[in-house]
C-alpha cells in the first residue's frame, strides 16, 4: 500500500524558523578536551599487584598438580592480555588523539567524573581496586584451606 505525505500550510510557515534554528546550532564549538584524571595511573598498579599475588598464591598452592598449573598458566596469560591491550591502546590514543591531554601540574581535584556521576578520588580508586583485592584475598584463603585439608 502506497501512502503519500501532504504538506500543509502550517509546515510552510514554520520552515523559516526551523532554518534559523539550524543556523544557530551549526556554530563551530570548541572541541571537547578530555583530561587524564590519573585514576588509572593510581589504581592500575594496585590491580596488577593484587592479581600478581593471586596468581603467585595459585602457582605455589598447585605446584604438585600439572593439570592445575596449566589452568593457572592460561589464567596468567589472560591477565597479561587484560592489562597489556588497554595500556597499548592508551599509548596509541595519547600519540594520535590531540584531544587527550595529560593533566597540568597541580590541577588534580579531589572530585572525579565517573559514569555514575562525580565522586571523590579516593572512593573512585577503592571502587576500581576492591574486586582485584577481594580476588587476591580469596586466593589466599583457598590456598590456606587447600593446604590444611590436603592429606
Amino acid at each position: 500500500m502506497l501512502q503519500t505525505l501532504e504538506r500543509t500550510d502550517y509546515d510552510e510557515q514554520d520552515a523559516p524558523a526551523i532554518a534559523e534554528l539550524s543556523k544557530a546550532t551549526d556554530r563551530v564549538s570548541e572541541p571537547y578536551i578530555e583530561q587524564d584524571d590519573g585514576l588509572l595511573g593510581t589504581a592500575g598498579p594496585i590491580m596488577m599487584m593484587a592479581y600478581g599475588v593471586a596468581f603467585t598464591t595459585a602457582v605455589l598452592t598447585f605446584m604438585g598438580n600439572g593439570e592445575a598449573l596449566i589452568a593457572v598458566a592460561i589464567s596468567i596469560g589472560f591477565a597479561v592480555m587484560f592489562f597489556t591491550v588497554p595500556l597499548l591502546m592508551m599509548r596509541v590514543r595519547a600519540r594520535h588523539d590531540t584531544r587527550w591531554r595529560p593533566p597540568e601540574r597541580g590541577s588534580r581535584s579531589n572530585s572525579v567524573d565517573t559514569y555514575t556521576g562525580p565522586m571523590g578520588r579516593a572512593s573512585a580508586v577503592v571502587h576500581m581496586v576492591i574486586v582485584p583485592l577481594a580476588v587476591a584475598f580469596a586466593f589466599i584463603g583457598f590456598a590456606v584451606i587447600w593446604v590444611l585439608v590436603r592429606p
